[in-house]
């Protein structure tokens, strides 16, 4: 069991790993919120797809990877909004993964 237990986690570690080195391949960008900023990784969405947000329907347009260990609390929750390259978003999903990464699924917002 020991055993098993060391291999997840160095699984987990090299997990966080990769993620920081994407982070730096796409060239460090980042999303605020809070009025803190956070650094990502951007990933594309295959099926863009659209969500009912109280009425409104928003386009789900982008999807980031965020390591955990970037927040030092809470991170960003549905219906938060976050601010990537110029454009305020809506978190219309947020998933953690492994204990190591944030998914957030984000929607424009209609104005």
């Amino acid at each position: 069991m020991v055993l098993q237990r060391g291999l997840f986690m160095s699984a987990i570690n090299e997990l966080s790993n990769d993620l920081k080195e994407l982070q730096v391949d796409f060239g460090s960008q980042s999303f605020t919120w809070g009025g803190s900023s956070y650094l990502c990784t951007p990933t594309g969405l295959e099926d863009l797809t659209e969500v009912d947000l109280g009425g409104n329907v928003a386009k789900v347009t982008l999807a980031l990877l965020v390591r955990n260990a970037s927040f030092s609390g809470a991170a960003p929750a549905y219906g938060d909004r976050i601010t990537f390259d110029g454009e305020t978003l809506i978190v219309v999903s947020a998933v953690r993964h492994h204990g190591v990464y944030t998914k957030l699924i984000l929607a424009e917002v209609n104005r």
